[in-house]
């Protein structure tokens, strides 16, 4: 079975089981657009990996996105051979401030952060806000210490993911700019469909090799650090902030 009947099944299954899962529905809460779930729905469309990982953050379980990405996109490396979870989108929902942004971000070395000195870093509204995450199983306690739940966790709400950046943007430390680990670059061009492809070709082996040294555990150590890639095609009628 490819992709494309195996999502045309998966969608199916979740329409039939309830008269509230319409295509639009799924539409909305995917962020793929209602044609494109259509096209899928009719075994038509182009079917891909972040297709597949939307449509899985609404349709499937975590162990059934796991191993569809397993079978179909084998050499895509999202930490299936280490310990990996798949949060559903209402799960990271309570990362919805620049401050719930620092606690995960704190949290990440390896043991976690001592949770008085997290609550030192962050001021008055870190209680809550550690709480709310705690809630929602992306941070848990260890004795005295805050950390995160899984070494990796995945996204497919492209929304929530750029509005995570503009929080990493509001934590750059500017006193750093010009020091080792920070890194800021723009470049604007007219592009044709080919020069697309291969610019997206070289992001995507970057992330590859940025993934790598994330995975290495002999480059841990107790410095947050933050990698944003960004490259789209420009919306001129996309509104003023």
């Amino acid at each position: 079975m490819d992709l494309r009947s195996f999502l045309r099944e998966k969608i199916t299954a979740w329409t039939e089981a309830s008269r509230r899962h319409t295509l639009l529905h799924l539409a909305e809460r995917s962020r793929l657009g209602y044609s494109t779930v259509r096209r899928l729905a009719s075994g038509d469309g182009e079917a891909n990996l972040q297709r597949l990982l939307q449509l899985a953050s609404v349709i499937m379980s975590p162990e059934e996105t796991r191993q569809a990405v397993q079978d179909f996109f084998p050499e895509a490396r999202l930490g299936l051979e280490r310990p990996f979870r798949f949060f559903p989108n209402e799960k990271l929902d309570p990362i919805s401030s620049k401050e719930a942004m620092l606690a995960v971000a704190l949290s990440c070395p390896d043991g976690g952060i001592d949770s008085k000195e997290l609550e030192a870093i962050m001021g008055t509204r870190a209680a809550r806000c550690i709480q709310s995450l705690i809630d929602a199983e992306i941070l848990c306690r260890q004795e005295e210490r805050v950390k995160l739940t899984a070494d990796y966790f995945f996204d497919p709400n492209p929304e929530r993911v750029l509005r995570w950046m503009g929080y990493v943007l509001d934590l750059f430390d500017r006193e750093r700019s010009d020091q080792m680990g920070n890194f800021t670059s723009l470049r604007i061009e007219g592009l044709n469909d080919k020069g697309i492809e291969r610019l997206q070709e070289v992001m995507t082996l970057a992330e590859k090799s940025i993934q790598t040294i994330l995975d290495d555990k002999s480059c841990r150590g107790s410095q947050s650090v933050a990698t944003v890639m960004v490259s789209t095609v420009l919306n001129p009628k996309a509104p003023s902030p």
